[in-house]
């Protein structure tokens, strides 16, 4: 187990892993803006209160860790290069739960060479309400490559509340390119339209999320993972089945104001076709137009 760890990024899945960081016996440095006296996690089964952590507003005279977790969103990663470079050292494992499929590109060039990233994947919907304070509707688990690095991140958290379990898996390409299938639209639809998850019940919606789903999954085949056949309906049928009055994270972005991560997302699609000559026609237009409600907004 890492002897020392540290989160950057203390929304709503930060504050769950440093949560996992703490029931596993560690007491995690919580790099914030906003300080507060303790971690308030509420989930199916009620209110957990932890306080086994430090707080830091600032990377000034912090040294390295054994364990950093990134959990700020895709566009906000540059944001948190000081306390990288302050908290990563060439021994420092370095856990990126961050959506998308390009975990290590914003993020490398931060980090010394010798450090060991580490892509992570997780399914929990969570809102934070207030600094120190998260909301999950239900648990989920967190999943990781296979390797050292991977094993070393795994040592250092442990099952809470919400998050069920950590797990390493071999098919983590497959875990990763499945949940961008899902966010391609879970995100970017919703937040456009401004209309709860309802919305994909119209018959042209649904059409859209078919098109913008097929393309990410066409890339994710072009990249070396084909996901099996059924994998489109699924996706659109999870949609159709879900509660209409659902208000998924993107659509809360931008009814708050906040920048739609929708180029980790949808971009990435664009990206990573263009470098196999695969048109994304739909995934480029959804891009685009998130990206002209993104002009002038704050991150």
């Amino acid at each position: 187990m890492p002897d020392s760890s540290a989160v950057i990024g203390v929304g709503a899945i930060g504050s769950l892993l440093a949560a996992s960081l703490i029931e596993a016996g560690q007491r995690p440095l919580l790099c914030v803006r906003t300080a507060f006296e303790r971690l308030r996690v509420t989930g199916p089964n009620g209110l957990r209160i932890y306080d086994g952590f430090e707080l830091a507003t600032s990377p000034v005279s912090l040294g390295p860790v054994e364990l950093v977790v990134v959990a700020t969103k895709c566009h906000q990663t540059a944001s948190a290069a000081d306390w990288l470079r302050a908290l990563v050292g060439p021994d420092t494992v370095v856990l990126i739960v961050q959506n998308g499929v390009e975990h290590g590109r914003l993020v490398a060039p931060f980090v010394p060479v010798g450090a060991t990233p580490v892509p992570g994947i997780i399914d929990v919907p969570a809102q934070r309400v207030r600094p120190g304070e998260v909301v999950a509707k239900r648990t989920g688990t967190l999943r990781l490559p296979v390797g050292p690095g991977a094993a070393r991140a795994q040592a250092g958290l442990r099952p809470t509340e919400i998050l069920s379990g950590v797990e390493r898996r071999a098919d983590f390409d497959a875990v990763m390119w499945r949940k961008l299938a899902v966010n391609v639209i879970s995100g970017a639809i919703p937040a456009l339209t401004d209309r709860p998850a309802g919305v994909f019940r119209e018959p042209a919606i649904e059409a859209l999320a078919r098109a913008v789903v097929k393309e990410a999954l066409q890339v994710a085949e072009a990249e070396g993972t084909a996901l099996p056949e059924e994998t489109e309906d699924e996706i659109i049928a999870a949609f159709l089945e879900s509660d209409p009055e659902a208000l998924g994270s993107m659509l809360q972005d931008r009814r708050a104001g906040r920048v739609l991560e929708t180029d980790a997302r949808n971009g990435a699609v664009v990206r990573l076709g263009r470098r196999h000559g695969l048109p994304t026609p739909y995934n480029e237009a959804v891009a685009a137009l998130a990206g002209a409600l993104n002009q002038g907004v704050a991150s």
